[in-house]
Order: C-alpha cells, then structure tokens, then sequence
C-alpha cells in the first residue's frame, strides 16, 4: 500500500491536500517522473522518528536555489507540514511506524507544487554487492533533481541483474553511483588505512555520505577527500544511501572491460564504520 500526498496551497493544510491511497506499491521513479521536474529527496521513518528530517529539507530548499527556482519563505514549513501529515495517515493506514518517503517541490505555474510518496519501508539486502562502473558523471551534481531519472536512464538499461549499483566514471576516476555515494579505502605509505570519496562540489552529497565522514572525525578514521582510483590499490569499498546505511561492495567492474574485475573483503576499518554510522543515526537522527 502507498499513500501519495499533494498540494498547491499557498499554506499547506488538511484542508487542501490531495489524497491517493493505493493498495499497490508505488514507484518512487514513477512518483518523480508523473510529477514536474522538481528538487526532492528520499527519507526514512522509523521507530517514530523521522530520520535527519530537516537535513533532507533544507537539501531540498538549496537544490531548489541552484535549479534558479528562488523558493518562497514558506516552502520549507509547507513540506515539513506536508510530511508530518503524511506520516500520520501512513501510521493510521499503513499500521507500522516504517516508512520509505520521497518527497518533492517544484515552481509550477504561478504556484508551488508539493508531493509526498510514503509506504512501508522493504530493507533492501544488504549483502555485499557487485557493481560496475559506466557512465559519465552529473552535469549539476549538487542539485538533487528529478531530471536525473531520465538522464540516467541510458546506464540503467545496461545494468547487469546481478548488479546493484552502476558507478559513475570518467578518467580512471571514480565519482557516485546512480542513487548511493562510493568511498573507498586505501592504506597510505605509513600503512594507515584512509577512506577516501571523490570532492563532495563533484557529486551529490548524500546525507549518509555526510555521516560517514563525521563519523570518521569523530572516531579518528583517517579520512580526505580523493577521486577513487587504481582498485587493484584499495583496502575495500563500499556505497552509501538513507536506505542502505553502509554497504560493502564485493566486486567491481568495469563496463566492456573483462580483465577489470576486482574482487574485495570486507576490512577491519569498514566493519568498525558500518557499526559506528549505525550508532550515529540512532543517535542523532
């Protein structure tokens, strides 16, 4: 079951929100694509907390100013409104307290246009996982925008089944997946381990990519930001999004390049994170 919210309303209220309660799942591709181009992003619920909340807001708002659509003063508080409201008739309807939510807002027309996709949240599986570089990265990397649905759709048509991320690449260098971030580890010359990502102004800054690397401050991982390169030279790797957490990678490879396969273990310094980001959004989300 879904529950899909909208509302063009100056001031976002019960009122004058459209409701669409579905027994089916809905696509959140689906969702962004019947609706307007739009800045958006994807969330969690849980346990009756809505998981760095005003984060993904506010990542909306400046997506928002770097697509040139200057949002109003009130955009912030109506999608935050429209959000609690969504998840309280997700908690009536759907009957659980975990929810997958993708959220946009756009200028349409003379009017603002907000939406909210909520359904019970699927824990994606989280195994290590094979990926495979291909495609050249974002033109606006910073902007969490709809249209990169379709722009991507060229590298998903050659994702492998067994593939769960392609890897953005250009220049032997290693940029984002399609909806994760990717870091790396590597063992510097003083045989230090260091996770390394490429510039946070070069890809979309996801907020699990943020916590990784407050994580690494806080508990004294070497860290810096590096393209990716060389993986014959890493120590592991691994992708990052609101629903996987932190994901080790078991395999990479590069598109239409048979003898570029690079298998990993899953290393001291990546267990250590995927425990210590878990605490992190326990606690502070």
């Amino acid at each position: 079951m879904s529950i899909i919210a909208t509302s063009s309303a100056s001031n976002v209220d019960l009122d004058h929100i459209d409701w669409t309660i579905s027994k089916s799942r809905t696509s959140p591709v689906d969702f962004l694509s019947n609706n307007p181009p739009s800045a958006y992003s994807a969330a969690r619920f849980y346990q009756g907390r809505f998981q760095f909340k005003c984060l993904h807001i506010s990542r909306v708002i400046e997506s928002l100013k770097l697509l040139s659509m200057e949002p109003l003063d009130t955009c912030m508080h109506n999608l935050e409104l429209l959000l609690d409201y969504t998840v309280q008739k997700a908690i009536e309807q759907l009957q659980g307290d975990d929810f997958a939510i993708t959220f946009l807002t756009t200028k349409n027309g003379d009017d603002w246009l907000y939406a909210v996709l909520c359904q019970s949240f699927i824990q994606p599986d989280m195994k290590p996982c094979n990926v495979v570089a291909y495609g050249h990265p974002r033109i606006n990397p910073n902007a969490k925008y709809s249209q990169w649905i379709k722009d991507r759709s060229y590298i998903e048509q050659i994702r492998p089944p067994d593939t769960t991320e392609m890897i953005l690449f250009h220049e032997n260098q290693f940029y984002e997946g399609l909806v994760t971030n990717f870091f790396a580890i590597i063992i510097d010359a003083d045989n230090v381990p260091c996770v390394i990502t490429a510039p946070f102004d070069k890809v979309l800054v996801g907020i699990m990519a943020s916590v990784v690397v407050k994580v690494c401050e806080i508990h004294n991982i070497r860290f810096r930001f590096q393209h990716p390169a060389n993986p014959i030279s890493w120590n592991g790797c691994f992708l990052t999004n609101v629903y996987r957490s932190v994901q080790p990678i078991k395999k990479l490879s590069i598109y239409q390049q048979s003898h570029l396969v690079f298998d990993f273990q899953e290393s001291k310094t990546l267990s250590d994170l995927k425990i210590w980001v878990s605490q992190y959004i326990q606690n502070h989300s």
